[in-house]
């Protein structure tokens, strides 16, 4: 792709994500993004035919934007890729768009494979992470990754988005500590 295309191409997916944020859900088309984007209709069209494609493109720009450089450091690596997550949750406005795209899984099954592309890339530091301190001996040999990822995020995510709670850095290190005392393997 040449640069001037995939310059555009960030300009229309940088639009989408505003458009989320500050119009919601329902204002995301290809024409709304071309408008804000400043570029043309078929140009918007030609790189996503649909509306799904679209945000998928969104979502997963978003998390892949997100993510922290783990050290090797366990505890050190799960309290900062969490710290992040929450800010992108709390200072960001990427809140609206999980709890929506969640919500509309529901009704449209298509965006089914949208949210899990969007786990899959919102997670993937996490499950590097896990999966690098077990080969390194640090977790237990048969952590399911899965289970592992909602332990760390899922109080960070209740206290965020049900219980309407600050979720402080002195929270996220008693979950990763919590977590690591019953997960750390026998052989460090």
């Amino acid at each position: 792709m040449s640069p001037r295309v995939e310059r555009t191409r960030q300009r229309a997916l940088w639009a989408g994500r505003e458009i989320l944020l500050n119009e919601g859900w329902d204002a995301l088309s290809q024409a709304r993004v071309a408008e804000v984007a400043g570029i043309g209709r078929a140009t918007v069209y030609r790189h996503w035919p649909d509306r799904i494609a679209l945000l998928q493109d969104i979502c997963t720009a978003e998390a892949t934007r997100v993510h922290t450089v783990p050290t090797g450091d366990l505890r050190r690596d799960l309290c900062t890729e969490l710290e992040t997550l929450r800010r992108e949750f709390t200072e960001n406005g990427f809140d609206k768009v999980v709890v929506a795209l969640t919500d509309r899984c529901f009704w449209e099954p298509e965006l089914v494979p949208v949210k899990q592309a969007a786990v899959k890339h919102g997670t993937a530091t996490v499950r590097q992470i896990l999966t690098d301190a077990v080969a390194r001996g640090e977790l237990v040999t048969d952590l399911d990754l899965d289970e592992a990822i909602g332990a760390l995020a899922g109080p960070l995510l209740y206290r965020h988005l049900f219980a309407g709670g600050d979720v402080a850095d002195e929270a996220i290190a008693r979950s990763v500590a919590d977590f690591l005392t019953l997960r750390r393997s026998g052989r460090t």
